[in-house]
């Protein structure tokens, strides 16, 4: 399958997350495969998170792994959530199963600054 096909998500718009319309839209307009994790570091950045490259084999960000319904809308409506602050990339994401899969992920690309770093790599929003 295309990796065009596959979305891995770590922050604001996981399933969890259903106050927030973008995580509910992601969820209407495509499939949710599993829990996975993919290679890179996470930054708590005021009220969402971002992913970073990793900088060692042990850096890992875990979220959900999603299958598309309709690539290119969907990921049109993503791209204007996330705006300047992120690039869409692809990477490869695991499976628990260890399954791995090419899949587009959000990377925070502005200067971390001052941004606390997720050691667990998993991202916990208070706000829901």
């Amino acid at each position: 399958m295309s990796s065009t096909q596959f979305l891995f998500v770590y922050g604001t718009l996981q399933s969890s997350l259903t106050k927030n319309r973008y995580a509910r839209y992601l969820g209407q307009n495509a499939d949710l495969v599993a829990t996975a994790r993919s290679p890179g570091r996470l930054y708590a950045l005021k009220r969402y998170p971002g992913l970073r490259p990793p900088q060692s084999e042990e850096d890992w960000v875990h979220g959900e792994l999603y299958r598309l319904r309709v690539p290119v809308l969907t990921l049109r409506v993503l791209d204007a959530y996330e705006a300047s602050d992120y690039r869409r990339v692809r990477r490869l994401a695991t499976l628990a199963d260890g399954t791995r899969l090419r899949c587009w992920v959000y990377v925070f690309w502005k200067p971390l600054a001052r941004h606390r770093r997720v050691e667990s790599g998993v991202w916990r929003n208070l706000r829901n």
